[in-house]
């Protein structure tokens, strides 16, 4: 739910909003992430762009969207977040939001054993991510118009 949140925040300060009818939630798989593309291709404005809250849902959209003979990023952006290993390897490589996942499970273990020992811990950690600019994600060619805020 943060993810969207963040993502919606994102596109109102830029005058941007996002339709409900555009946002599509699904479970992690490969397959999920196709049926989800397929539908939002289907629509009468297909998007310019299409945010994934995971690399694995990217993963079948960007195949949905190889398959339909759209070109990735020339005709549609695809972003993941995670940044798994094969985000980087396949073709186009996957833009996505690295995760410090090592560091997480370090602090969560931290947490566990502060945990056992009844020793006070931190309920709620912010960590850094960063964004991987790769091959799937480009300018619009089209116009946003369908995503204006009205004035």
């Amino acid at each position: 739910m943060d993810r969207l949140l963040g993502i919606k925040e994102a596109m109102e300060g830029r005058n941007l909003i996002l339709p409900q009818n555009k946002i599509l939630e699904r479970s992690y798989t490969v397959k999920q992430g196709r049926e989800a593309m397929r539908i939002l291709l289907q629509g009468s404005s297909p998007p310019t762009a299409v945010m994934c809250g995971d690399d694995i849902l990217a993963l079948g959209a960007l195949a949905e969207c190889q398959l339909a003979g759209m070109r990735v990023p020339d005709d549609i952006s695809i972003t993941g977040f995670d940044d798994l290993d094969i985000s980087a390897q396949i073709i186009p490589p996957l833009t996505t939001i690295h995760v410090p996942l090592v560091e997480m499970g370090e602090l969560a273990a931290d947490f566990l054993v502060s945990q056992i020992n009844n020793e006070s811990t931190l309920l709620h950690t912010e960590m850094n991510t960063d964004l991987m600019v790769r091959g799937t994600t480009a300018r619009p060619r089209t116009e946003l118009s369908g995503f204006l805020k009205e004035k």
